[in-house]
């Protein structure tokens, strides 16, 4: 600072040094109360904002806390209203089931004076071919009502009910296979709820069964035929039957035991004359079915559990199992001979 206050000079006045200190000191001094100044500033609105914000802080405490007592008494009339909206549901329910009730049976009270009457049926539920499922869910109860009748005082009454259900489940199959052919999913599934209460929903399953193996059988292999079948039926059963199981079931036992042992028949008698070649063939016929068989377990496909799988393949394979030792004793034997024999 004293070579700057000087400008470099060697020769030094100690009077103007000192003067020339002190107006630095002061510029100095100035500056430091202007900072001070700036800070003493900045420190009160620093407080002032402080305060301002904890007030807010406070504010939206105490809306908070008035905001989740809210809550808590919306929470508290939310669960008195479902209380009563439950109850009165429950009320509800109590008055209209009976009367639900008691308008079904009056409806099947009228329905059964109609065929108790010895005149043609009248009623739309009947005579209308638009109202198939309605006659036929009709036609089912009273059909159960007539079988617990005496038969020496309702005997024509119970034949009556006996020719039109059978009518009704004939149209109601027809109506099936018509949907199965159309593609129509949804009229499939109404008919198959009602239908599964008749004694001939077991046609129905057939006719299914049978429509489903229509082109099925394109390729070289049937055992691959068999699985793409399986696997692209198991949605529609479910879509369609209320027991998806027992159809699968019925599908894969009718496959099994139609075009597989079919299969399994015709190649084994084009072998019967050559034992090694025919040995070889139950081998891989074998072989595969239990591939299959694991295939269709390991994809889930329903109606397909391992222990009804083990059951239809020994009744495929049951008669060439039983004989395979016999056979296989007789060409070692051969093959013995022969070998001595050389």
């Amino acid at each position: 600072m004293a070579w700057r206050l000087t400008g470099g000079k060697d020769d030094i006045n100690v009077t103007d040094l000192k003067t020339k200190f002190e107006e630095e000191i002061g510029n100095l001094q100035m500056l430091s109360d202007q900072f001070q100044s700036k800070i003493s500033s900045l420190e009160q609105q620093c407080n002032n904002d402080k305060r301002e914000y904890l007030n807010v802080l406070h504010k939206l405490h105490e809306q908070n806390a008035d905001a989740m007592d809210k809550l808590k008494q919306l929470d508290n009339t939310m669960q008195t209203v479902s209380t009563k909206v439950v109850h009165l549901g429950d009320q509800l329910e109590s008055v209209h089931l009976p009367r639900a009730r008691a308008n079904e049976a009056l409806q099947l009270m009228k329905h059964f004076d109609e065929f108790l009457a010895d005149q043609p049926l009248s009623s739309d539920i009947f005579t209308d071919p638009d109202r198939l499922l309605e006659s036929a869910a009709m036609i089912q109860k009273l059909s159960s009502i007539s079988q617990e009748l005496a038969k020496d005082k309702y005997s024509n009454v119970q034949i009556r009910i006996a020719h039109k259900y059978d009518e009704i489940e004939r149209l109601m199959l027809e109506e099936f296979v018509r949907a199965h052919r159309q593609g129509n999913w949804r009229r499939m599934h109404e008919i198959a709820v009602i239908l599964a209460d008749f004694k001939g929903y077991s046609q129905c399953l057939d006719a299914f069964v049978e429509h489903m193996q229509i082109n099925a059988f394109r390729g070289d292999s049937v055992f691959d035929d068999i699985l793409s079948l399986c696997q692209k039926t198991q949605p529609m059963l479910k879509e369609i039957f209320p027991n998806p199981d027992q159809v699968m079931s019925k599908l894969v036992l009718n496959l099994f035991h139609g075009k597989l042992q079919e299969v399994i028949a015709t190649k084994l008698s084009d072998s019967e004359n050559d034992l090694e070649a025919y040995l070889t063939s139950v081998y891989d016929l074998y072989s595969r079915t239990q591939k299959l068989v694991s295939n269709l377990v390991a994809l889930r496909i329903t109606g397909t559990d391992l222990q009804f799988m083990d059951t239809l393949v020994r009744s495929v394979f049951g008669r060439y199992l039983e004989a395979y030792p016999t056979y296989v004793f007789v060409l070692f034997s051969s093959f013995s001979r022969l070998f001595l024999f050389e």
